[in-house]
């Protein structure tokens, strides 16, 4: 059951970017908000 090193290292990485992905969008739907509310 021990997957080999390569694929585990792939996961790691796809999982990460994924969650910078997720990081970036809330962010930019946080800030929007902040900017937003600002000009009403």
């Amino acid at each position: 059951m021990k997957n080999p090193p390569f694929i585990h290292q792939t996961v790691k990485k796809r999982v990460e970017l994924l969650g910078f992905m997720i990081y970036d969008i809330y962010n930019g739907i946080f800030f929007s908000d902040i900017f937003s509310a600002k000009e009403e």
